[in-house]
């Protein structure tokens, strides 16, 4: 069992860099707690700081509705699509998956970096939102990380900023609905764990805090290709120690 210390403190910044840049405490808090236990237990700490926080987000615009509506199909895919990618928490070895965690959040931080939007009449196709939302939530499923290859599609559809905000919002609050929705029927949540997430609820919404209060302080640029770079070198060691650690 993690120390609560360390949760907290793990929570304090990956709720700072969620205020700064309006996304990543999933990411950054998995990447942190998997290199201390083992997937299922990061991720159902990580449970309910982010749906507390992505609810915020997804409400804070005042125009959910709508932005529901420009890709529904999408948001309702990336639901359904997380309980058969859940499976696999208690049906394949958890280094493994851990790796695979390593590996989307490189891919995510690459791309993030490289600054990389696919935008294209591809994009307004009808299958391109359901197909995106299906692997979104297949890989949510496995990671428990929200943002891969979603976030790409939500990129290139022509959202303004405060939708595309608005939108990871309600990605992230359906995502972390469903997952934990799935992780219950699967028996992965224990009480111990539920307790320390709900906890953890108080420095996740604090660095959020936090954060939103420095956005305009500091170069969002310099600070995403920071945060990035670190995330990427955290995938590296996840997918290193579950090479090491493959039966």
């Amino acid at each position: 069992m993690i120390d609560m210390l360390l949760i907290m403190v793990i929570f304090l910044a990956a709720g700072m860099v969620k205020g700064v840049v309006g996304m990543g405490l999933p990411a950054l808090s998995l990447a942190l707690l998997c290199l201390m236990t083992d997937l299922t237990s990061a991720i159902a700490l990580m449970l309910v700081p982010a749906f507390v926080t992505n609810v915020y987000q997804a409400f804070s615009g005042g125009r959910i509705v709508e932005t529901f509506r420009k890709c529904p199909l999408f948001f309702v895919m990336a639901g359904l699509a997380i309980w058969p990618g859940a499976q696999a928490l208690v049906r394949v070895d958890l280094p493994l998956l851990s790796g695979l965690l390593g590996i989307c959040l490189i891919t995510y931080a690459a791309v993030s970096v490289a600054g990389t939007r696919l935008i294209g009449s591809w994009s307004r196709r009808w299958w391109t939102g359901p197909a995106f939302g299906a692997a979104n939530g297949v890989l949510t499923g496995l990671t428990g990380a929200f943002v891969f290859p979603g976030l790409i599609y939500l990129q290139s559809i022509g959202l303004s900023r405060n939708e595309l905000v608005q939108a990871m919002g309600i990605l992230f609050t359906i995502s972390t609905v469903f997952l934990g929705l799935s992780m219950g029927q699967l028996s992965l949540l224990t009480s111990d764990l539920s307790i320390q997430s709900g906890l953890a609820v108080i420095p996740a919404m604090a660095g959020m805090m936090v954060g939103s209060g420095i956005r305009n302080r500091i170069s969002e640029i310099l600070f995403r290709r920071l945060f990035f770079t670190v995330l990427a070198l955290i995938g590296a060691v996840l997918v290193f120690n579950a090479v090491v650690n493959l039966p």
